[in-house]
């Protein structure tokens, strides 16, 4: 038969209803995990369109230096030219 002193050390063992309503149960963190992955997903696309808008930006620069690196290119050539001629 148990005691009234088996239920105390029970109580003590294990936690009663009430004391678990503090808790999460499986159903809130099934939601908790969802709205989490969604504002992950909301965070990684913004990042992402943000990052192709300052491509966009970049790329007539990257055309430019491209463009300034031949030109250089051939300014280190001419002048080479101009310094030692006979090579």
């Amino acid at each position: 038969m148990i005691t009234d002193a088996d239920i105390k050390k029970l109580k003590q063992v294990f936690p009663t209803r009430d004391e678990l309503k503090d808790f999460a149960r499986k159903d809130d963190l099934k939601e908790m995990e969802q709205r989490m992955t969604k504002t992950i997903v909301n965070a990684i696309m913004e990042v992402y369109e943000i990052l192709g808008k300052h491509d966009q930006e970049f790329k007539p620069l990257k055309r430019e230096q491209r463009g300034q690196r031949v030109a250089i290119g051939d300014h280190e050539m001419r002048i080479k030219h101009l310094e030692y001629p006979t090579l």
